[in-house]
């Protein structure tokens, strides 16, 4: 079979779930600039080859042992497939944008197709982007019609992404230092299907007040406040489906899921939620939660942890 690719191009190579790099799809269907030795071997051709199993033309990529992956071009722009042999985990190639609207010289990257503008001294733990969220990626649906909800967006992180594989995007982040911070990276990304709210989001509507800007900015309990909260059953109320929910509320993650039981109900959606029970009188957040969720027909399942106390939870209906 020749090689040859009428895509050429950037593009990140995701191994979702484990690790990215920016690679260069060369027009004779070589990998050039970013691949590792393995890669570099590698064939791709999209001649218009069907593949029975996977019903479309699709990108193949070939290695020194054959067939390492068909990969299907999805409704967003994105060529998606999986291994072929050992892991099959699931890969993606990511077609890279360039940075839009008035920011652009101002941007931070990793290489990984998303751009950033940050407060002077954010480090790149700062800006979210550290292993354990590029970990967590995986566990968001992907889809032309998938309403994705982001709870504590911060300046975008879980946002950015998302909004490049789902269909519509709705993130709250009541800080508004974050808030301009998480606005300006949507029109840099191109989120055009993202929309934001400057609220709070808990288990009863009042205002509150915050700590001071930083990552793990957290809603202060029992002080008053200017800064508006609402619960995610009043938010969302009239939202014809919501698909996923991620919630990194920085301990107040009970009282936003007591204020969401009735989307619960409604919709079902998977929940993600950051569990923060190493701090003070959050000691319980776990298993309130599972007392709360439980009932609605909810497993849990930790899918991440950075210590026991300290985790991830992915919570869907059993069907």
């Amino acid at each position: 079979m020749d090689s040859a690719t009428k895509i050429p191009g950037r593009y990140v190579y995701f191994r979702v779930g484990y690790d990215w790099r920016p690679v260069e799809l060369l027009p004779n269907g070589l990998i050039g600039e970013g691949a590792a030795g393995a890669e570099r071997r590698w064939r791709v051709t999209d001649n218009n080859v069907w593949v029975p199993a996977a019903r479309a033309n699709c990108l193949l990529i070939e290695g020194d042992a054959g067939l390492i992956a068909a990969l299907v071009c999805d409704w967003d722009g994105i060529w998606r497939g999986q291994w072929t042999q050992c892991e099959r985990m699931p890969i993606e190639l990511v077609p890279i944008r360039a940075p839009r609207g008035p920011d652009w010289r101002l941007v931070r990257t990793r290489g990984d197709g998303m751009y950033w503008i940050v407060e002077e001294g954010f480090t790149e733990s700062a800006l979210g982007l550290r292993d354990h969220e590029d970990w967590m990626w995986q566990h968001i649906p992907i889809g032309r019609d998938v309403v994705f909800v982001d709870v504590g967006a911060f300046i975008g992180t879980y946002t950015v992404w998302a909004s490049r594989r789902c269909g519509k995007v709705i993130a709250f982040e009541p800080h508004s230092t974050h808030h301009a911070l998480l606005r300006r990276n949507l029109v840099l990304n191109g989120c055009t299907n993202a929309e934001t709210v400057e609220t709070a989001v808990g288990d009863e509507t009042t205002k509150v007040s915050m700590s001071a800007p930083d990552p793990a900015s957290y809603v202060q309990v029992g002080r008053l406040g200017d800064i508006p909260q609402a619960t995610l059953d009043d938010l969302l109320a009239g939202m014809p489906r919501v698909d996923c929910i991620k919630i990194d509320v920085e301990g107040a993650e009970v009282r936003v899921v007591q204020g969401a039981l009735g989307v619960l109900q409604k919709h079902h959606p998977r929940l993600l939620i950051e569990v923060h029970s190493h701090y003070q009188n959050c000691e319980h957040n776990g298993s309130q939660i599972a007392d709360l969720i439980e009932p609605l027909g909810y497993t849990l399942r930790r899918i991440f942890q950075n210590r026991s106390d300290y985790y991830y939870l992915r919570c869907e209906i059993c069907k």
